[in-house]
């Protein structure tokens, strides 16, 4: 038996719930005396955290992510993600996503 060396890893398919970074990104929150209140999001992904903490009241939010496919996936779910109302749930918005979709594969899934 010999190793095998494995020199890329697949695409992760982790898209954490909105409403858990969300909360997490609560408990980093600062006072509003503190503003402007900023976050650093490193290996940034998809988004998900970013999104959360944005959603949580986030003055600025920056992330870094060095896959090229990732930062696109991620720029799209912020862009509609800002268009959602603050008080709307995440259910509700994905919901309304899941709406305008027109043609959806099977095994895939909303990024929404």
């Amino acid at each position: 038996m010999g190793w095998e060396c494995i020199t890329s890893t697949p695409p992760s398919e982790i898209v954490k719930p909105i409403s858990l970074t969300k909360w997490l990104a609560t408990l980093l929150l600062p006072p509003q005396l503190n503003r402007p209140r900023r976050i650093l999001v490193p290996f940034s992904g998809s988004g998900s955290e970013m999104i959360g903490a944005m959603r949580a009241g986030w003055d600025e939010v920056v992330g870094i992510e060095r896959e090229a496919e990732y930062v696109e996936i991620a720029r799209a779910r912020l862009s509609r993600w800002q268009q959602v109302p603050a008080k709307m749930s995440e259910a509700e918005a994905v919901g309304e996503s899941r709406k305008d979709t027109k043609k959806v594969l099977k095994g895939q899934g909303s990024l929404f």
